[in-house]
């Protein structure tokens, strides 16, 4: 089933590496311009495999500026990353 949505997110690359990067890497054979190795290029595989079932508007929100679900989602890994670490969550 095809689903629109939109991804906000603070991280630009995100946006561009999707939208810009990802058919460039696919068609070298996930490779850089340089001709370096993509970095996480597994990852980036399972994103563009999970997005290309539906239609997604990626906006880029700026991180620590108020906007709710992306100072949840900052708390969410910060927590995370405590329990990870052993430190426990707030």
């Amino acid at each position: 089933q095809c689903l629109r949505g939109r991804i906000a997110h603070g991280l630009a690359i995100c946006a561009a590496g999707h939208q810009r990067w990802l058919p460039n890497w696919k068609r070298r054979g996930w490779r850089t311009a340089s001709g370096s190795a993509v970095k996480n290029a597994d990852l980036w595989q399972r994103l563009e495999q999970a997005a290309s079932r539906h239609r997604i508007d990626w906006r880029w929100v700026k991180g620590h500026a108020g906007d709710p679900g992306n100072e949840r989602a900052d708390t969410l890994a910060s927590d995370a990353a405590r329990l990870v670490a052993g430190t426990g969550a707030n």
